[in-house]
């Protein structure tokens, strides 16, 4: 089971041996070997080359884990017990020739122990009665069969307080009292997928189409767009599979919050006029000039400004530093299959509707 390890996880690990040559080994656990050197068991692994090597730990090594909820794995990690465990393993020094007492193995002292990968055999049932397994890495969770065949990998959900997007303000900026505020809204609002839906879709989809069936795919993050003295805007980004499972299709939805008090505002509280005259304004400048359509292009149909209005939601109008967006999830609009973004700039029309504390700094 070989896969890359992201060059942030090393760099952090090299980080933590101050610049004094340490060196990264990576393998899964495949059993221990007791030795009178040291009351802890060096830990066997096989590493990407299908080398064994083994790991020897003392009491000034450092051990954690990159995962959620792995209090359980990192205590059988320490204690000798851990299985179907990949690591990460930081050491200085050369590889060398280490006497155990079942004999002797190629070994380095470890400074760093982090689990990276965790295989919890036999973690989920199906409705049908099928049995997964459940991978857990730094970046979420795959259910799999038992002979590795990827059936959904699930992305950790990310943000808002732990995402940072250049040239942009982040979470950061909020007020501790604010900061808490905003994250009980996104902590009520939970998760905008079904995972065990899903999962059983996928499965069904697998036994339909075997070897040609494609993993599905969950992902959610909140990452921040938009800012002034007044407000932050966020982005709320969710991935599902579509219906045929073949691909994915991403739900764009916005958020506003009051930097001080961090109180959310309603998308249409933004503008001086009314929903529906605002709505009205939103849609003829997506027809505009100055509007940049990413979706399918479009005319100037009135049909299709009318079935925009009445789709429009406040939750669809994400404020950017660059321009105002206005994102209709698939399935929302009956003359378009998949979503339909449009970008508007933001013009004197556009400002004249919205509330001066509710206009990005680099819009003006």
């Amino acid at each position: 089971m070989k896969r890359l390890i992201p060059l942030f996880l090393i760099c952090m690990l090299l980080l933590t041996g101050c610049g004094d040559n340490r060196k990264i080994l990576s393998g899964w656990i495949t059993g221990y070997m007791e030795t009178d050197a040291s009351q802890h068991p060096v830990i066997l692994i096989k590493a990407d080359n299908g080398k064994e090597f083994g790991v020897v730990t003392d009491d000034n090594t450092i051990v954690f884990s990159w995962l959620e909820n792995s209090d359980e794995a990192l205590e059988k990690l320490k204690n000798g017990t851990a299985e179907d465990m990949e690591i990460l393993v930081s050491y200085k020094g050369r590889i060398r020739n280490f006497k155990t007492n079942e004999g002797s193995v190629k070994a380095v002292n470890a400074h760093t122990v982090s689990i990276y990968s965790l295989l919890r055999k036999e973690a989920k049932t199906l409705a049908d009665g099928t049995v997964l397994d459940m991978l857990e890495t730094d970046t979420g969770i795959t259910y799999q069969l038992p002979d590795g065949t990827e059936i959904l990998r699930v992305s950790r959900p990310n943000g808002p307080d732990n995402v940072y997007v250049a040239n942009r303000e982040s979470f950061d900026s909020f007020s501790e009292a604010a900061k808490q505020k905003v994250l009980d809204y996104y902590d009520n609002r939970g998760l905008l997928y079904d995972e065990e839906a899903t999962l059983e879709q996928a499965y069904a989809r697998y036994t339909e189409y075997g070897e040609e069936f494609s993993t599905y795919r969950l992902e959610q993050c909140v990452s921040p767009a938009a800012s002034n003295d007044s407000i932050m805007s966020f982005l709320t980004s969710v991935t599902i599979p579509l219906e045929n499972g073949q691909s994915g299709h991403e739900i764009r939805l916005g958020e506003i919050f009051d930097k001080k008090t961090g109180e959310h505002i309603n998308g249409y509280d933004i503008f001086s006029c009314d929903a529906e005259k605002a709505a009205d304004i939103i849609v003829e400048a997506a027809f505009g000039y100055g509007a940049t359509h990413y979706s399918e292009s479009v005319n100037g149909d009135e049909r299709l400004k009318d079935e925009l209005k009445a789709a429009l939601k406040p939750e669809y109008i994400i404020l950017w530093n660059e321009n105002l967006e206005v994102a209709f999830p698939a399935g929302t609009l009956e003359s378009f299959e998949h979503c339909y973004l449009v970008g508007i700039e933001y013009t004197e029309e556009i400002k004249a509707i919205m509330h001066p504390w509710a206009i990005p700094d680099t819009a003006w």
